[in-house]
């Protein structure tokens, strides 16, 4: 269980660092944006507002996933080994 949980974490985290690589580079194509109104600046702008929607969203994600079942599996896995051991 810990193992697939651990993958899914790291699944979750590439997906998160693509995101990261889209969200970066559409962001500094924003800042260079010179005129908002233009059909392609709102395109890029509502763009930008998703893909900032989706990746605050991921990384709560990770974090509720590290903090409320990761974190304790591994707790219990270590106590388990210092019981057997």
């Amino acid at each position: 269980m810990l193992v697939d949980l651990e993958a899914e974490l790291a699944r979750r985290n590439d997906r998160h660092d693509q995101l990261t690589r889209r969200y970066e580079r559409l962001e500094r194509q924003t800042d260079d944006l010179t005129n908002p109104e233009t059909v392609r600046g709102r395109k890029l702008l509502a763009d930008y507002e998703r893909l900032s929607e989706l990746h605050a969203r991921s990384d709560e994600e990770i974090d509720e996933l590290e903090n409320q079942v990761l974190e304790p599996l591994r707790d219990i896995q270590e106590v388990l080994r210092k019981l057997v051991a």
